[in-house]
């Protein structure tokens, strides 16, 4: 292929070198290179680093180079072939170039999660993914050191719920210590802004989860990204560390 657009550019382009083997066509063109094989039914032309095949009957006269003029004309070729070569090198660090740019900014914008959530009298509202099997809507809660879950929430995880040991306790806002259940989620998804290990508490007392949803999507989870809130626009801005 390399071969191919040498050639091209010496035919087309009408690159001017040194005096060599001219084929004058019928058509009224005429091409200079070297000629390689010469028989009765045609001759092979080099042009450059390509090879052109011209029928005798194509051909009107030819005019022979010397020995002298087929390596200046050899080293012309050379040196054009080199700075083809050193153009197409230049081009070619320019593309990758774009394309290494194209990669980082994909990547940053993979690693930049923007999320919408709900606002409503109860909080900000975030769907979320547990254990990669049950979606729950849980109020963005940046005073909960955890994640907050209802009883009900965990009983959907199959998650089988002890009874809390002596000083399990959670304070609520309000300054009371509700029982609660302590455990540790496998993931934690906020659309694909995925988190591991997180721990949570579970409300024993369905009761104690009015207003707040499904839960509390706290800090064991929001303290594994940099997160940014925006109020006004009403996102969640996620970046994986």
């Amino acid at each position: 292929m390399r071969k191919l657009i040498f050639a091209l550019i010496c035919v087309v382009l009408h690159v001017s070198f040194a005096h060599a083997d001219t084929l004058f066509l019928k058509n009224g063109r005429n091409i200079e290179g070297l000629i390689k094989r010469e028989n009765k039914n045609g001759v092979e032309l080099e042009v450059c680093s390509g090879m052109i095949t011209f029928g005798m009957d194509e051909i009107s006269r030819i005019e022979r180079s010397t020995p002298e003029e087929d390596k200046e004309m050899r080293d012309e070729w050379k040196q054009e072939i080199q700075r083809t070569q050193a153009q197409m090198s230049v081009s070619r660090q320019r593309w990758e170039e774009h394309l290494k740019g194209v990669e980082q900014r994909m990547q940053e914008q993979q690693k930049t999660k923007t999320i919408e959530f709900v606002k409503d009298t109860q909080g900000m509202l975030v769907d979320v993914l547990l254990n990669g099997k049950v979606k729950a809507s849980l109020i963005l809660d940046t005073g909960a050191s955890v994640v907050v879950l209802k009883k009900s929430v965990a009983q959907k995880l199959g998650i089988v719920l002890n009874k809390p040991k002596e000083g399990e306790k959670l304070i609520v806002a309000d300054g009371r210590q509700v029982n609660a259940s302590f455990i540790v989620l496998e993931s934690v998804t906020v659309q694909n802004s995925e988190a591991r290990n997180v721990e949570a508490v579970v409300l024993m007392d369905e009761s104690e989860g009015a207003g707040i949803r499904d839960g509390l999507l706290g800090m064991s989870f929001l303290k594994q990204f940099n997160f940014q809130i925006d109020f006004k626009k009403r996102q969640l801005i996620l970046e994986s560390l």
